[in-house]
């Protein structure tokens, strides 16, 4: 009998140990050159500090896997930032090291204001990206071209674009949704477009396109 109960209490001490280790959260530790890609971002960019609710807070004395708006995977790196309403106004440029997070998968850059300026060609360098939500500016040719080979969802609602959609569509177009309603958008719908065969919802309500009698939007679910 005694021998019963205490194999019994050592399950059960076993049992709560395997529970911790389960429960208890792990939390990726920042890796230092990502750290210093991220205070370089932060240095670079034009915003105000009085209504800045993440980047004001990003420090060298913290792990940068938990600040504000920056997401890493369990190897430390950083595969999302969420910068948006940070009231940017500039500073993003070719040799922004946004650029440098190589593994980047999600941006948000959505409720700032770039001042109409065109976004570097250097989104196309983030070949990792996956979804992508900017504001203001002009479409850069890049995300047309090798940038839509890698992201699947592009989100430009209601922002200040303007402009043409310049730039070819790939036939290794990798677009699921592409919105680009509530924008200062013209001239006609690129028949590139049609490459995005894997497309499920294309989005252009409230914009200045000449769409005309294509066939081939057909293909898709427009809204």
């Amino acid at each position: 009998m005694r021998i019963q109960s205490v194999t019994w209490f050592f399950s059960i001490i076993i049992t709560l140990t395997i529970l911790c280790f389960i429960i208890t959260p792990v939390h990726s530790q920042c890796l230092e050159d990502q750290k210093s890609l991220l205070l370089q971002l932060k240095n670079g960019l034009q915003f105000d500090p009085d209504s800045s609710a993440k980047l004001v807070n990003w420090t060298q004395s913290n792990d940068c896997c938990q600040w504000n708006g920056v997401t890493c995977d369990h190897f430390g790196r950083v595969i999302g930032l969420d910068l948006n309403t940070e009231s940017i106004s500039g500073g993003l440029n070719h040799s922004s090291s946004l650029f440098g997070l190589k593994f980047l998968q999600e941006l948000n850059l959505a409720y700032n204001n770039f001042n109409s300026a065109q976004f570097p060609s250097s989104f196309g360098i983030l070949t990792n990206l996956r979804h992508l939500n900017l504001f203001s500016g002009t479409i850069p040719p890049c995300l047309i071209g090798t940038g839509v080979v890698t992201i699947r969802v592009l989100n430009l609602q209601n922002n200040n674009l303007t402009g043409n959609i310049t730039g070819t569509f790939p036939k290794c177009c990798a677009l699921r949704t592409l919105d680009l309603s509530e924008n200062l958008l013209e001239g006609h719908v690129p028949k590139s477009l049609a490459n995005c065969a894997n497309a499920e919802a294309i989005t252009w309500r409230g914009t200045r396109f000449s769409i005309g009698a294509l066939s081939w939007l057909s293909l898709f679910y427009v809204i």
